[in-house]
């Protein structure tokens, strides 16, 4: 990871620091929302009648 990222800042320099920041601040959503899904289908799937 950090061979990349010194890749990066020899590219692109400080403009490097924002991609990254940008893709930090995005990783809590989708685990947030594989948490919503997965209480979701624990609640339906205990709210269903077997036979």
């Amino acid at each position: 990871m950090a061979l990349i990222i010194t890749l990066l800042w020899q590219y692109l320099g400080i403009a490097c620091l924002a991609g990254i920041s940008v893709m930090l601040l995005i990783m809590p959503f989708p685990v947030h929302f594989v948490k919503r899904i997965l209480k979701h289908l624990k609640r339906r799937s205990s709210n269903s009648f077997h036979t």
